[in-house]
């Protein structure tokens, strides 16, 4: 599930990032790891259809509570640069 929707993700075309989108939700609800992290990713840099910060961010953080070194990383890269309608902060 999810390597289909990376194949998807990475074409770039709006139709193609949607159906992405619905098969990184299936993985995630499937309870696969890299399902929820290409999901979060996604919902943060995809294109208008996809676009999610605020759940974005919302995953990150309950996957790095979790441990996951990712979500760490992602949410880490978010607060430095302030995106996924994060504001910019280095110390975070």
């Amino acid at each position: 599930m999810a390597a289909l929707g990376a194949l998807l993700a990475s074409s770039g075309a709006p139709e193609d990032e949607r159906a992405a989108l619905r098969w990184f939700e299936q993985a995630a609800a499937a309870g696969l790891p890299d399902g929820r992290a290409l999901l979060a990713d996604l919902l943060a840099g995809g294109g208008p259809g996809v676009q999610d910060p605020a759940r974005a961010v919302a995953l990150w953080r309950q996957d790095a509570a979790a441990g996951s070194a990712r979500a760490m990383l992602r949410l880490g890269q978010a607060y430095e640069v302030g995106v996924a309608g994060l504001p910019r902060d280095g110390a975070e």
